[in-house]
């Protein structure tokens, strides 16, 4: 997952720049310790969202039959991360390899089966 992240997915770095996602020694340990059954009370700006959000597109793109799920505590912030996060992501993901949605909406990105 970490790989493909750095490989496929870009970023808007605190500069305004597009940039690969490498992860942080906060995200790789957040990446290497989770069990599935996780419940993250986050710190701000540490990148743990755009970490939640690269992974469930990550396996969404990899894997077929995958549902993936982002509860946030706060509407407002569900909406900017697929409006900001998710949406800089896809935009950026080369044509290649991005799938085709069936539904792209304020509520999320939905594949066809």
């Amino acid at each position: 997952m970490e790989e493909f992240c750095s490989r496929v997915v870009r970023i808007r770095s605190k500069q305004k720049q597009t940039i690969p996602l490498v992860f942080t020694p906060i995200q790789r340990k957040l990446h290497r310790a989770r069990t599935g059954d996780d419940i993250v009370v986050k710190a701000r700006q540490e990148g743990v969202t755009t970490y939640f959000v690269a992974d469930a597109l990550a396996k969404a793109i990899l894997f077929e039959n995958e549902r993936r799920v982002i509860a946030f505590h706060k509407e407002e912030a569900a909406k900017a991360a697929r409006r900001d996060i998710l949406g800089f992501m896809w935009r950026h993901i080369d044509p290649d390899i991005r799938p085709i949605t069936s539904q792209d909406s304020q509520a999320g990105l939905f594949f066809p089966d």
